[in-house]
């Protein structure tokens, strides 16, 4: 205080110096003036705290907080290079010193980055990552060498792949019944017929706890005598009832074409009633189609009999005219 000129003078300013301050001089009478000192402390040790850093796609939530050191300071959150605003997952809250994401998915994994501010300076704090799991999904299975045909005692590589994090653990099945196998990677060797079947693999990511299975893959083992033209079957059962086709490869060109399906029935006896020997509803209806086709056709040997060949026909008195009897034309044909 300088009793000449009655100034005041402050030395290394702190927060706790802001305020109001007054000067009341008294002579004969009584003089008061005032005015008002804001100090400003720099923005410092900016933070973020998260509610958590490890979180699982579409379940979870997480909240960010920014801690600061400074005075009157104002808040912007940052995601890599860009702005974070306000949206339908993001909630800005706190004067935007905290920042929340409900539902988050794998792109919310960051850096974050927290600004303070104020009219003397700024602060970033250190960027912050979050943990996101998601999947497993998107799981496919790989044959090698492709398929879907085989000959017995060669050797398949079946390799299972899956969008996950972290990466998602593998389980075969084959036709549905697990094989106790694990690992992405299924190798069969010297394969058999016994082991044909459509195969599948079930992806499990250990952190979101969820599965996704494969589209099955389809490999048929073939014994020697099934393979090149001829495929014989023997005492077969109604469990070989099906769609069969034929592949052909060429070598060569690396080409292959398929035969157009052809379907075989195998009932069981006693399936379509009437004892063991009974026939079946399909020989059954081939049998009438025969019949009908007969028929057919031996309508149409009459008909170019009669009409192209016009076979004359003897009257009672043994003149012959176009037409005749039936038994007049039994050497060819007679029905009724």
């Amino acid at each position: 205080m300088n009793n000449t000129t009655l100034a005041l003078e402050l030395r290394n300013l702190t927060g706790n110096d802001t305020g109001t301050y007054s000067l009341t001089v008294e002579t004969t009478g009584s003089f008061t003036g005032g005015t008002s000192l804001q100090v400003f402390v720099p923005a410092s040790n900016v933070t973020i705290v998260p509610s958590k850093t490890e979180l699982v796609e579409f379940n979870s939530t997480v909240s960010l907080v920014c801690s600061a050191s400074g005075s009157t300071l104002s808040f912007i959150w940052l995601n890599g290079s860009s702005e974070v605003t306000a949206g339908e997952r993001v909630q800005l809250t706190d004067s935007n010193s905290t920042l929340t994401i409900t539902s988050v998915i794998r792109g919310d994994t960051g850096p974050y980055q927290c600004e303070a501010s104020n009219i003397i300076s700024k602060a970033m704090s250190p960027p912050l990552n979050l943990t996101i799991y998601y999947g497993p999904e998107n799981v496919a299975v790989e044959a090698a060498p492709v398929g879907p045909f085989y000959s017995s005692g060669s050797n398949l590589t079946l390799t299972c792949s899956a969008e996950s994090s972290p990466a998602a653990e593998f389980q075969w099945a084959v036709n549905g019944a697990e094989l106790g196998e694990m690992g992405h990677e299924l190798r069969l060797s010297n394969i058999q017929s016994s082991q044909s079947g459509n195969y599948t693999c079930i992806a499990h990511n250990k952190q979101s706890l969820r599965y996704s299975t494969s589209e099955p893959i389809t490999i048929t083992v073939l014994e020697l005598g099934e393979m090149g033209h001829e495929l014989r079957l023997s005492n077969i059962q109604s469990s070989q009832s099906g769609n069969y086709t034929c592949i052909a490869h060429n070598k060569q060109s690396l080409r292959y074409s398929t035969s157009e399906p052809i379907t075989i029935t195998v009932l069981e006896k006693g399936t379509a009633g009437g004892g063991g020997n009974s026939l079946s509803a399909g020989a059954i209806a081939g049998i009438v189609i025969g019949v009908l086709l007969a028929i057919a056709g031996v309508a149409g040997l009459v008909f170019y009999f009669v009409k192209g060949k016009k076979i004359p026909e003897t009257t009672s008195r043994g003149n012959k005219q176009n037409g005749g009897t039936c038994e007049e034309l039994q050497s060819v044909i007679c029905s009724e």
